[in-house]
């Protein structure tokens, strides 16, 4: 890598982000088997992602499901798509008719996500974080919570979910920094901001 990129770095789970202190310059993202016991269960549903970032800045998204050849890509400011296919900005949607994938032992640590589930149209869980973020940038779900994710396992689906419109935060609303684990809400920005109100609503 040093010679084809002189000057990048690649921070990824296998010691490389030990000495990645700041997204300054261009830093590589990377994880090559997102969804491992998926991988070892089912041999479906894993994915490589990559994500390529510039002082801070998503630039290249890349989340490619290798069992089911498909390859999601995005370009700063030239949109993304899936293999061949262009990806549409993301459309006006409502939490009811909303399709919303998390981890159920979630509702564990926050009953709050009950009210989700009763508010939207259905529940899903894929298990492989970058996948899920590229299914809702591709529309296929409206949204994805999860509450322990590395920077390797987002920045790819990150970078797509930016180029048609999408919203992503920590579960506080927070901007992602990317140099370590934190929560996540990945959403298509209407059923972010009704998602972010009923967990925010006050029912005592």
């Amino acid at each position: 890598m040093d010679k084809e990129f002189p000057g990048h770095r690649l921070m990824g789970e296998e010691g490389s982000f030990e000495n990645v202190k700041d997204l300054s310059g261009t830093v590589w993202i990377l994880d090559p088997i997102d969804g491992t016991v998926n991988f070892v269960h089912q041999e479906s549903y894993f994915a490589i992602s990559a994500g390529v970032f510039h002082n801070g800045e998503p630039v290249i998204g890349i989340v490619y499901d290798v069992m089911h050849d498909e390859l999601f890509s995005s370009l700063k400011g030239e949109g993304a798509v899936l293999n061949n296919r262009r990806l549409s900005s993301l459309s006006k949607n409502s939490l009811n008719e909303a399709l919303i994938s998390f981890n159920t032992g979630w509702l564990l640590k926050d009953r709050r996500l009950e009210r989700i589930v009763k508010r939207s149209r259905g529940t899903r869980s894929y298990g492989a974080a970058a996948l899920e973020i590229a299914y809702v940038a591709a529309g296929r779900l409206d949204a994805y919570i999860s509450f322990n994710l590395a920077p390797w396992d987002i920045a790819g689906g990150y970078a797509l979910l930016q180029e048609v419109g999408g919203k992503a935060t920590n579960y506080d609303g927070n901007a992602l920094n990317f140099l370590e684990k934190d929560t996540l809400i990945a959403a298509n920005p209407w059923v972010y901001d009704e998602i972010i109100e009923v967990l925010n609503t006050n029912t005592n």
